[in-house]
């Protein structure tokens, strides 16, 4: 029991770790796809915006 600890720290933190990068992963996609869809939608708008 005392040996196993450890381990399943490290897989707790290892678990944990993957889910936050996975949603972080999700948060940028999103990000990214509400961006693309913005530009396809208002493309002069958004060239506006830049320039300006």
């Amino acid at each position: 029991m005392i040996l196993n600890t450890p381990y399943n720290n490290v897989k707790a933190a290892l678990i944990e770790l993957a889910l936050l990068s996975s949603f972080l992963l999700c948060f940028m996609l999103e990000r990214v796809l509400t961006e693309h869809l913005f530009i396809t939608l208002f493309p002069k708008n958004y060239i506006n915006g830049l320039v300006a």
